[in-house]
């Protein structure tokens, strides 16, 4: 299992030279699409449900590792 993350948006000046703001978005939306990541995701919700869905996850008793937010239309 490996971590990786991109930072899309202001960075400092040297590593602006190395990666560009679209580099940095292009890696970070690469990194999204692998496949392996919904294994993390135990459930999606739509935003509208935010209010109930963080009561939820805030009960001691949770385990999940991550709750996808859904933005429709």
């Amino acid at each position: 299992l490996t971590l990786r993350s991109s930072q899309v948006g202001t960075v400092s000046p040297h590593a602006r030279r190395r990666f560009d703001h679209r580099a940095r978005l292009e890696l970070a939306l690469k990194l999204c699409s692998d496949a392996r990541l919904g294994t993390l995701i135990e459930a999606e919700s739509p935003f509208e449900d935010l209010p109930s869905v963080l009561k939820k996850l805030a009960e001691p008793a949770r385990s999940a590792l991550c709750h996808r937010l859904r933005y429709d239309g």
